[in-house]
Formats: C-alpha cells, structure tokens, sequence
C-alpha cells in the first residue's frame, strides 16, 4: 500500500531519504535480525542477541525512514525472524511448548511490523504538520511584515473581565497592556511621533491608535472589544496622516486576553475626497450663479417684452381701430382683420411674458404665482387645480419661491401630458423643521422602479425634478403604481438652501 501510493499518487508521498541512510539502516535492521534469530537456543551472550535489540532499530528506521522503506525493512525482518524460527533458532526457540514459542514469535513479530509502521505513519503526519505550520508561519510573518496596513498586537500581562467600570477598564489597560508584536508599518507610525525603534514594544495609550480605542471601548466592550471603521489623524513632516482602523479583541476564558490593531492610510482618498468636494461646490455655486443669470435674464426680457413690444402691440392695436372707424366699409374690413391679427400677437406675448417670469412671484409671493399658474393652466391645458398653500409662504426667500413654482408647474405639466385626468392636487405645507409640497392626480400612474433604468430623455421631466431637489438638499419620494394614479412629495430642509 504503502509503494503503491508512492508510484500512484507521488505528490502526496513521503519526501526521500538520502540512499545512503536508507541503505545503512536497512542493513542494520536486517543484519541484526540474522544476527538476533540466528543463535541457537540459550546462547544468549551479551545484550545484542536479545530481541528488544531488534525493536530498537525498527523505532530508529520509524523515526529516520519513509513508511514505505520502514514497513519493508520491518517486514523483510519479520520474514527472516519467521524462516529462522521455524529452523529451531532465536531467543524463542527454548520454550518445550509449540503453543507458546509460536505465539510469543507471532506477537513479537505483530509488535514489531505494527508499531513501526504506526510509528512511522504518526512521525510523518508529524513532520507535515510542523512543515505546514513552518509554513503558514512564514507566510503569515511575509504577508504582516510586508503589508501596507499597519499591523500590531496587543497583549494584556494580565487578562481583563468585561465587567469591570469603563474607567476601570481604561486604568487596566495603562498597566497591563503591551505590543507584543507589529510590522515595519507601525514602526513608521510610531517614528512620527518621535519613538524609536526599541520604544514600540511599549503601549502608549497617548498615541492617536491607542486613543482612539479608549474613546469608544465603552461601545466596543459589549461585542467583544471589536470596532471597524474608526478614523484619526497623526502628522508626518507638517501633513496631516489619516488612518482608518479596526480592533478585533480576543476573550479567553470570558477575559479580554489581547487586542488585534490595523490600521490603514486614507490619507490619499481624505485628500482625494476633499478636493472633489471643493470642485463640487464649486461647480454648484457656478450652476447656482448660472441659473440665476438666467432667471435675471428671464426676468428682465418678461419686462422688455411687457413695456416694450407688448405696449407698442396696444398701441398698434388702438391706432388700427381708431383708423377702422373712419375708413370705409372696404377697408374698415382689412383693419378688423389686422386689427384681430394684432390681438393675437399681443395675447402670444402674454403667455410668452407669463412663461418668462409668472406674474406676481417676485413681488407678492408664492400663493399668489401659484394662484395664477392654476388659473393659466385651467385656461390652457383644462386642467383643474386644487391649491393649498401656507399661509407663511410669503416668507420663503425667493430662490426657494421660485424654485418650488417650477417644481410644481413641471409636475403639473406632466400630468397634463401622462396622468389621463384632468384634475390635480397641489399642497404646500410648512412644518417646524421642513418645508413639504406634494402634488397628487389619480391618473393612470407608471413603474416607477422600472423608469429609473429608462435613459433620460430631452427635457426638464421627474428626472430634472429629482436632479434640483437634491441640489436643493431635499428629498423627492415618488408614490406611484400602474392604475393607482402618482404622488410626488417633494420636502426642504427648512434651514437648507435651495439650489435654482
């Protein structure tokens, strides 16, 4: 069996032995076994022609040989005790009973293939065993000793019940903890607050890892002295260091024995992370500058449009009918007709004013603009509206005015063009702490989840909506299904600042 794993399964057989040591050890083992088996009864001389001899260097061959090369030798030796044996010889060969001489040769011979076979099976799973933990030993120390996280291990001298106060804990630690082991990561740590080399092995429980664990051990002691996620900073050179690390506690015997420590350097992503906030802002202050222009723009061409070409219009339009009075019939009808051409343009230019800058947002406030925007869209779109707005939303700043009026009027835009109804609810409410605007239809609704994998089309639409009241830092929820109709909340921070 043995030889057949060796010529089948190669990889998982003993390792050789050097010929030579196999060669002198087989040949000791077989020649004592002549030597031992060969002697007539009761000529036994000195301490080599006695059987535990034989025993002996079977052992030897466990302890220096493979099994396979110990279980042949051993047998090959059992083979020869038997053949001599059987001829009269050996140190069993003097007892007058057959019964007895055979089995005391048989147990002997039973003894000696047996043991040194378990023998040489139990060393060899020993000898794998130390070379795995060899190993995993240097693996371990390689991986710790090479890692870019900063490695340590605290041990306690005397180990600490959970139960003890919080203060009591932290006192127990100052006495008994140490570093018992840690990698060149943490010697670096330890170098920038001016320790050497020699001083890591001692636990400051001043150094920002150690702080930071005795800050929040009341938190931790309830699962195990472990935490994740912990953030401080230390300083190398003037710049600032930030590590993330975690703590992992071993309980022996219910009594916290030691602390596992990583720590690793953010310092990069904190940097990373602070200057993509920066451009962010940024590009939020531009895009608020942005739309604001555009608002003032918007504003500023209603006015033009109202008290330039919208008063020329009424001019024009009176001129045309003062004219049409005195005309003849002929052509009193050519100005009736320019006349109603005139007219159109001037209510075109209202709407177009109306869509600029709705009327009385900037002056009077949100409930009256949304007033209007129920009645205009009654007029346009045969949409009814039923509007609740607080009565303290006058006092809303006039970027979020105008920002929820656009919310709003896009929303109810898209009920006009998706809900199947003519009729829509809008609510504006202001609570302690937020500002909500809901606006309901019991329209024909839509997935909402599945439209969120639907690219985006052209258009300010509910993707936009979203889009500004996140800038805005508030929340949208969407409460729509198939058939159910669709409601759209939409609330503010009362002291967050809307983004147009």
């Amino acid at each position: 069996m043995s030889w057949a794993i060796r010529w089948r399964v190669p990889e998982a057989a003993a390792p050789s032995t050097p010929v030579s040591q196999v060669a002198l050890i087989g040949f000791g083992l077989v020649g004592m076994t002549i030597w031992v088996f060969s002697a007539p009864p009761g000529s036994v001389a000195t301490i080599l022609d006695l059987p535990f001899i034989l025993m002996a260097l079977a052992i030897v061959a466990a302890f220096r040989l493979p099994p396979r090369w110990c279980t042949t030798f051993t047998t090959v030796s059992a083979l020869l005790a038997s053949y001599l044996a059987s001829r009269g010889l050996g140190p069993f060969a003097d007892d007058p009973n057959p019964f007895v001489r055979v089995g005391a040769l048989q147990l002997y011979l039973a003894t000696l293939v047996v043991v040194s076979f378990m023998m040489s099976i139990v060393l060899l799973e020993k000898r794998n065993t130390v070379l795995l933990l060899r190993t995993s030993g240097e693996r371990y120390h390689n991986f710790v000793e090479q890692s870019s996280e900063a490695v340590w291990r605290i041990e306690l001298s005397l180990p600490m019940a959970p139960d003890l106060s919080i203060a009591r804990q932290i006192e127990w630690l100052r006495e008994h903890a140490y570093v018992a082991e840690c990698n060149l990561t943490y010697l670096r740590l330890n170098r920038q607050l001016g320790l050497a080399d020699a001083d890591a092995r001692v636990w400051r429980a001043d150094a920002p890892w150690s702080a930071i664990f005795l800050d929040n051990i009341e938190a931790a002691a309830p699962l195990g002295y472990s935490m994740d996620g912990l953030q401080f900073t230390t300083a190398a050179d003037t710049r600032p260091l930030t590590y993330i690390t975690c703590f992992r506690g071993v309980l022996e015997q219910g009594k916290l024995a030691r602390v596992w420590g990583v720590a690793r350097d953010v310092t990069e992503l904190v940097e990373l992370n602070d200057r993509l906030r920066q451009k962010q802002d940024r590009l939020q202050m531009y895009a608020r500058q942005l739309v604001g222009a555009e608002e003032r723009a918007r504003r500023a061409t209603a006015v033009d449009l109202h008290d330039g070409i919208g008063q020329q219009l009424v001019g024009l339009a009176m001129t045309l009918e003062a004219a049409a009075a005195r005309a003849t019939p002929e052509v009193r009808l050519l100005l009736g007709e320019a006349t109603h051409a005139v007219r159109e343009v001037q209510s075109i230019t209202q709407r177009v004013i109306a869509d600029l800058s709705p009327p009385g947002l900037y002056e009077l406030g949100l409930e009256p603009a949304l007033k209007w925007l129920s009645v205009y869209m009654r007029g346009k779109d045969n949409l009814q509206v039923e509007l609740q707005v607080a009565s303290d939303a006058a006092a809303y700043d006039l970027e979020l005015r105008v920002l929820i009026f656009k919310l709003i009027r896009e929303l109810l835009r898209n009920v006009v063009k998706h809900s199947g109804v003519q009729s829509a609810s809008v609510t504006v409410t202001q609570l302690e702490e937020e500002l909500r605007v809901v606006v309901d239809d019991r329209g024909v609704g839509f997935e909402w989840q599945l439209s969120l994998f639907e690219p985006r089309t052209e258009g300010f639409g509910l993707w936009s909506v979203a889009d500004r009241v996140r800038a805005a830092a508030g929340e949208i929820t969407v409460d729509t299904a198939p058939g159910r109709g669709c409601r759209v909340t939409v609330v503010f921070p009362r002291t967050g600042s809307a983004a147009i």
